[in-house]
């Protein structure tokens, strides 16, 4: 069995690139934390929308790697953002 510790010493190493902003617009992060803030907040109804959350942040940080081709079956960041945008806005009581 490995050990844990090695396996966060690994996982915590610098990569290039991590220092470089993604590009995902402030729009679709904002309603990703709605989302996020409204599920943690006790609303059951949106750990539906938690898929698509995951998406879009999966998108952001492998943008390069998607664009470029070198990886599939991640989806690029206006796939990521259409499936968040298939979401309605969390109301501040959710």
């Amino acid at each position: 069995m490995p050990d844990p510790d090695d396996y966060q010493n690994a996982a915590n190493a610098p990569l290039p690139g991590d220092d470089e902003p993604a590009p995902l617009p402030r729009r679709q992060l904002q309603k990703a934390d709605a989302i996020l803030h409204a599920y943690l907040n006790g609303a059951e109804m949106w750990a539906e929308a938690l898929p698509d959350v995951a998406a879009l942040l999966r998108a952001g940080h492998m943008h390069d790697l998607v664009s470029t081709g070198q990886v599939r079956g991640v989806p690029t960041i206006a796939e990521a953002s259409a499936a968040l945008d298939s979401w309605p806005w969390p109301t501040p009581n959710t």
